[in-house]
């Protein structure tokens, strides 16, 4: 299940968001909380291959997105990835 908290890991030389420790929230209703992405609603969708996440949020009045996988290997928590080279990421933790 992908509901839950995640902690922002890997996020120290990160090239796409602030460079600071963040916890995102994933609500059962399809709505999420972060510092660094404020909030907003999320969809997960599944391809051949993986599973992707589309995060919707407001960016200085307008709207915004952002979209990503999700890895999850074996029976491991999920990771939601950021910038997959750095391995930033958010890691399930609840």
């Amino acid at each position: 299940m992908l509901v839950g908290k995640y902690y922002n890991s890997g996020y120290e030389q990160s090239l796409i968001t602030k460079s600071v420790p963040d916890t995102m929230i994933l609500n059962n209703d399809g709505t999420y909380t972060s510092g660094l992405w404020g909030n907003g609603t999320y969809e997960i969708y599944h391809t051949f291959l993986e599973t992707r996440i589309r995060l919707h949020y407001n960016d200085a009045g307008s709207s915004a997105g952002f979209e990503s996988n999700i890895e999850r290997f074996h029976l491991s928590e999920p990771r939601i990835m950021i910038f997959h080279d750095l391995v930033h990421c958010y890691r399930k933790y609840e």
